[in-house]
């Protein structure tokens, strides 16, 4: 049996048109069946506020996210690309730890289904969105408990500077997170790149190491994101994702993945002329991105009382 949760009903008014968004949360598996009713619709003013509502659905692992609204012309052949940039909207980053990045590397995309139908006004649209997540809701409680297990035992000594909050967090990954050699050519087994497989399994491929190190930082207030891109291997070039960290106002390459298990590290707070077996994909290495995480040239390097620490 399966209960759904957390079900709510939106009216939205703004922009060229009204919407009616309804998104139910992701049933979870074991449970009684609930009887989960709907709550009283909800005003608010512009078409900003249901790229809010998309992304907290997303965030809450709503297993359907229908949208409703009537508009005067016909823009059923627009809906498509519509409804992708609400999306795309929805997962840029934000204040939020478990936003941004976090989601966008945790589920596997969605499904959207489009629907019309004449009314007095012009047309009726329902839009229907159907994400695809990696984990259930409860897992993602239980990555939140560990994070705040894990911080906890490494802010025991007080307040830390923003270089030992990365370092910290790269040792812990790197110490505790082992290659899942096993599924690493599994398509169908996800659960290796999320931060639950890093952090209660520590198992995981690249892009759980990342995952895993992006909510552990931006936890701890640092500005970190997830990259892709392609590595030289022994044999091939090979698909990769690490992650970049900003100290004192500029971006360094970071690749847990790599320095697992390592004594030494050669992939931490790397600047560009170090880091060259890595190569970023078109979208990272484009000026819009590029620009905004603007990457040293040089590694990092710490002031004597941090390397002393």
């Amino acid at each position: 049996m399966r209960r759904v949760i957390g079900q709510k009903r939106l009216l939205i008014v703004g922009g060229i048109a009204a919407f009616l968004i309804l998104s139910a949360a992701l049933a979870l598996p074991g449970k009684s069946k609930g009887s989960g009713g709907e709550g009283p619709p909800v005003v608010i003013a512009n078409e900003s506020e249901v790229i809010t509502e998309i992304r907290r659905a997303l965030r809450l692992h709503s297993q359907r996210i229908v949208i409703s609204f009537e508009q005067e012309r016909d823009v059923l052949a627009e809906m498509t690309a519509m409804v992708d940039a609400w999306v795309e909207a929805a997962l840029q980053e934000t204040e939020r730890p478990d936003e941004g990045d976090y989601i966008r590397y945790q589920y596997g995309g969605y499904e959207q289904k489009c629907s019309r139908r004449a009314s007095d006004g012009g047309y009726f649209y329902t839009v229907e969105i159907i994400p695809k997540y990696y984990l259930y809701l409860f897992q993602e409680e239980e990555v939140a408990g560990k994070l705040a297990e894990i911080w906890a035992e490494m802010a025991r000594d007080g307040e830390m500077p923003d270089y030992d909050k990365v370092k910290a967090a790269y040792d812990y990954v790197c110490r505790h997170v082992k290659y899942d050699r096993v599924h690493r050519k599994n398509p169908y087994y996800f659960m290796r790149s999320t931060a639950y497989a890093a952090l209660v399994q520590e198992n995981a491929t690249c892009q759980g190491y990342c995952v895993a190190l992006y909510r552990l930082l931006r936890q701890a207030g640092i500005n970190v994101r997830i990259v892709t891109g392609s590595v030289t291997g022994k044999n091939a070039e090979q698909l990769h994702a690490w992650n970049i960290v900003e100290l004192d106002g500029k971006y360094y390459h970071l690749d847990a993945t790599w320095d697992a298990q390592q004594e030494h590290y050669s992939y931490f707070l790397k600047g560009a002329a170090g880091f060259s077996d890595h190569i970023l994909n078109e979208a990272f290495a484009a000026d819009e991105f590029a620009g905004q995480y603007k990457i040293a040239e040089q590694d990092y390097a710490p002031a004597a009382e941090q390397r002393c620490h």
